[in-house]
């Protein structure tokens, strides 16, 4: 079935030639569309069932402005076993959230409080967390500042910038060189973040300033793909972690803690700057875009 809808209906770009199978007879390609206008019915048998979930949130409350919060957070759902999307991201959250803890223990207080959020079901649309803030939409509104949100840590097997560099070379520098904007001389940084994760909800519904990070490739060396290969595939398990995206696991240790010193210190600078920088230039262009995707 699988080799008869490959060669005779999908087209699209070839893949590269490690990417392809040993199927005889068949051209591997990205796919996209179907030869012909043909259409394919697939039957699937799904059992309907109500379950319980649970979001898992802790708090840690501030001292000089308690009724601020930064909040951080991570889905721990996933399709399959999800090694990568979402267990990177789990695993380098439950190390900060140790961290912090240990802080705490040692007689640090954050000034405003701080938001450890583990998120239930959010590959079935995001249902925990957007239930969350619709259920307290008035208190976050009105209290959050900032949510910082990691679903995939690293997503990549390359080397990526940063994370494997010698002492002296930051993340801004390296981000630079290989992003730069020409215009602004900054490195280029996305606005707006969409609906793809749990900053849906604090980023549509409350409005607060709020960022998604990750260690990814270079897209548009790989004929612009919508993710890795694996993505969501049964596929994703921890012997790939190993074998493939980090062999011996001896890079990917220093990636996940690299983003997870850049997510750890976002939240420190959040939490106790005194007077949060406003950059309203960048607001308004940030609105103008957004707007113009409409």
């Amino acid at each position: 079935m699988i080799e008869s809808v490959t060669h005779r209906y999908l087209q699209g770009s070839e893949v590269p030639v490690e990417w392809r199978g040993t199927l005889s007879n068949v051209t591997y390609r990205y796919g996209g569309e179907l030869r012909n206008a043909s259409t394919i019915e697939v039957k699937t048998y799904n059992r309907l069932e109500r379950k319980d979930i649970y979001n898992v949130i802790g708090i840690m409350k501030g001292e000089i402005e308690p009724d601020r919060y930064i909040a951080i957070g991570n889905h721990r759902d996933s399709w399959t076993l999800g090694s990568v999307d979402p267990t990177s991201g789990t695993a380098t959250l439950l190390e900060i959230t140790r961290v912090f803890g240990q802080m705490y223990k040692n007689d640090f207080r954050p000034r405003r409080s701080l938001m450890f959020c583990s998120w239930d079901a959010e590959e079935y649309g995001l249902i925990g967390s957007v239930e969350y803030v619709q259920e307290y939409v008035k208190v976050l509104g009105a209290r959050i500042i900032s949510y910082l949100n990691v679903d995939l840590a690293v997503q990549a097997a390359k080397m990526v910038p940063s994370a494997y560099d010698p002492p002296g070379v930051t993340v801004y520098d390296k981000w630079m060189n290989v992003n730069r904007n020409n215009v602004t001389n900054e490195p280029n940084m996305g606005y707006g973040l969409g609906s793809a994760s749990d900053y849906y909800g604090f980023d549509q519904l409350i409005g607060s300033s709020n960022m998604d990070m990750r260690y990814t490739y270079n897209f548009a060396d790989y004929g612009n793909p919508y993710s890795y290969p694996l993505y969501h595939t049964s596929y994703e398990v921890f012997s790939m972690m190993k074998n493939f995206i980090d062999p011996d696991f001896k890079y990917i240790d220093q990636a996940h803690r690299t983003i997870g010193q850049l997510w750890g210190v976002l939240t420190l600078l959040l939490s106790e700057t005194p007077v949060l920088q406003f950059n309203v230039t960048r607001y308004a262009t940030a609105l103008i875009q957004a707007m113009n995707t409409l």
